[in-house]
């Protein structure tokens, strides 16, 4: 009998953030969601920028906090894994910080 084999499929996040707390990617139904970059680009004035991870659970846990002056980059390929409606929030100090998430997704297949 062969054996069936899941697919993946790139799903990208992008967008300008404003300050204050902005849920950035939410974990997919039906199958695990790995992020494997996280890209935070400030053009403007110095942000402190934290990033928590939400599980639907209630657990929260702020993963870092970076203060980036205006040009700098932050690449994050620490790599994450969400259930369903979990969430990767990002705490931004002032508008104007350009954020990019690109995750995988693997559906479960019956």
């Amino acid at each position: 009998m062969p054996t069936r084999t899941g697919y993946i499929s790139t799903n990208t996040f992008e967008g300008v953030l404003e300050a204050g707390v902005t849920d950035v990617f939410f974990g997919y139904a039906g199958g695990p969601t790995s992020v494997t970059k996280i890209t935070l680009t400030n053009p403007t004035v110095s942000v402190t920028l934290k990033l928590s991870i939400n599980r639907t659970d209630g657990n929260s846990v702020q993963v870092y906090s970076y203060t980036l002056a205006a040009g700098d980059v932050l690449v994050d390929t620490f790599g994450y894994r969400l259930g369903y409606n979990d969430t990767i929030a990002i705490d931004n100090s002032d508008d104007g910080t350009v954020c990019v998430v690109n995750a995988t997704y693997t559906p479960s297949r019956t």
